[in-house]
């Protein structure tokens, strides 16, 4: 397997194949003798080994055992390279998105803190999620999520007396007026039940989001939510479905998917804020 994140390959390995066994190249061949027997005569099918196995005596021993018994290696991109077509390796390059991630790992990756330009912040402070998905590398998930430990930018170090330091958040805030809205699904969160109910038309209800109830929910516009994951299937669900979350006094214009554009007055007066932290 070829990567340019050692570190995070090596984990996706191990979990993708449910084993426990990982060795550097190194002291595969230094150790050979015991690793082998624990290996061979162990319940664990799937040996990683991080690096490349020179030596042909040992390729020759893997080459031999049953089928059952893999070995996956793991290099570096740059040393890609064509190997020997007898030992039987299938050659594959491993890529990353942040996608991958599950939802509540996504969250807590978004929530760590940063350095940027020598002062710590979140990294969900700096930009929308979608352009941290396709900015952050593998590495840089390896720091966060590691070493607990990213730095952006420079840190000035002739400050201005006055000087502040600030990161840009983008707020968007909406009337209350906006859950009046037709032809709109509500994911609505920090909000009671009951609080809600007053803000909507006499004619709907509103519900608690249950993943095995969406089919049979085709009429209900108004969904209480709590995570983003929650969100996100809703979405895959349900078209132009709007996360509007209770904060503090306001109403706060999480996120949207939009499938159809449909405008109208709620959404045009809606306040947009932009905040120095």
């Amino acid at each position: 397997m070829y990567t340019d994140c050692i570190i995070l390959s090596c984990m996706k390995a191990l979990q993708s194949f449910h084993t426990k066994l990982i060795v550097d190249a190194y002291n595969l061949q230094a150790c050979f003798k015991q690793i082998w027997a624990v290996w061979t005569l162990g319940v664990h099918d799937v040996l990683v080994v991080e690096g490349e196995i020179n030596d042909t005596n040992i390729l020759h021993k893997i080459n031999g055992l049953p089928n059952s018994k893999r070995v996956v290696m793991i290099l570096h991109i740059s040393e890609h390279k064509q190997l020997r077509q007898q030992y039987m390796f299938v050659e594959y390059i491993d890529t990353f998105f942040m996608s991958q991630l599950q939802s509540h790992s996504q969250h807590d990756l978004l929530e760590c803190e940063v350095i940027f330009q020598g002062f710590p912040t979140k990294l969900n402070a700096l930009a929308d999620k979608q352009w941290l998905e396709n900015t952050l590398s593998a590495d840089m998930i390896v720091q966060l999520q590691i070493y607990r430990m990213l730095e952006i930018g420079h840190k000035l170090d002739d400050l201005d007396p006055c000087y502040l330091p600030r990161t840009f958040i983008r707020k968007q805030y909406v009337n209350e007026e906006i859950f009046m809205e037709e032809n709109v699904i509500f994911a609505v969160s920090g909000i009671s039940e009951d609080h809600l109910l007053q803000l909507i038309p006499n004619d709907e209800n509103v519900k608690r989001y249950d993943s095995r109830k969406l089919v049979e929910d085709e009429t209900c516009r108004y969904y209480l939510i709590k995570r983003e994951h929650e969100f996100s299937a809703l979405s895959a669900a349900k078209d132009n479905v709007h996360w509007i979350h209770k904060h503090e006094k306001r109403f706060l214009l999480v996120e949207n998917k939009w499938r159809h554009v449909t405008y109208s007055k709620t959404l045009r007066y809606g306040r947009c804020n932009i905040h120095r932290c």
